[in-house]
């Protein structure tokens, strides 16, 4: 038979039990009523910047641009031809063309990396790292601003009547009844147009320069990895010869 005292250690035992499984439950159901997003992040793996993360922010970036786009569009094609002035329109029509630009070509290229980068396999030559992802990515952000406050200042437009506040003073140039200007040149939207493509071909040569410099710096460190464990297996060897 057991003691009064074995007794009451055993009471106090099992006591000390229930009270660690209750603290248990406890936090296992506080767990489970958080949100699934701050369950991922409190993850190791959580925000892991791969090619499907990087996925996600490139296409919602594009259906923000082809949204606004549409709305811009739309309001331009309710604009009688002489509700703004020819300055106004090019000014337009450029900065859509650059959106368009920005959305075909550079964040397309941009996603047949990230899919290099899903699809990549251990023994690849010149693997998409996601630190290359992440270096295009910063470029490519930049492009994406310019773009953003292109689309915001044609919405300021849009909101003035489509009248362009002149940068130097006060005064407004508005498209209705103003006396016809000097000859010149043709120059608006087809110009812009050129110069936004010339712009755009410099900065993707920027962007693969960077990215070849950036793979060929992480193919040298790996030779000289390779050639360090080799010097220290030679360096084993010799030691047990001896």
């Amino acid at each position: 038979m057991k003691s009064e005292e074995q007794r009451v250690n055993d009471n106090v035992g099992e006591g000390e039990g229930k009270e660690r499984d209750t603290r248990s439950s406890e936090v296992y159901s506080s767990v489970d009523k958080l949100p699934e997003s701050e369950r991922v992040c409190n993850s190791k793996d959580a925000q892991i910047t791969d090619g499907h993360y990087f996925l996600k922010v490139a296409e919602g970036v594009v259906r923000g641009i082809e949204k606004t786009v549409e709305q811009e569009k739309a309001a331009l094609a309710a604009v009688a031809s002489d509700g703004m002035t020819e300055e106004v329109r090019g000014i337009v029509l450029a900065a859509i063309g650059k959106a368009r630009l920005l959305v075909s070509q550079k964040i397309q290229q941009f996603k047949g990396l990230c899919h290099k980068n899903i699809a990549g396999s251990a023994g690849e030559e010149f693997p998409t790292t996601n630190e290359d992802l992440a270096g295009f990515w910063d470029m490519v952000s930049i492009q994406v601003d310019d773009v953003n406050n292109l689309l915001k200042e044609i919405d300021s437009l849009r909101s003035n009547g489509w009248i362009e506040i002149a940068k130097s003073g006060p005064e407004v140039t508005t498209g209705r009844a103003r006396r016809k200007p000097a000859p010149r040149p043709a120059t608006n939207s087809s110009n812009k147009s050129s110069e936004i493509s010339e712009k755009s071909k410099s900065r993707d040569k920027i962007t693969q320069k960077m990215i070849l410099e950036r793979r060929k710096a992480m193919k040298k460190s790996m030779k000289t990895m390779k050639v360090e464990e080799i010097n220290t297996d030679k360096g084993s060897m010799m030691e047990i010869k001896i």
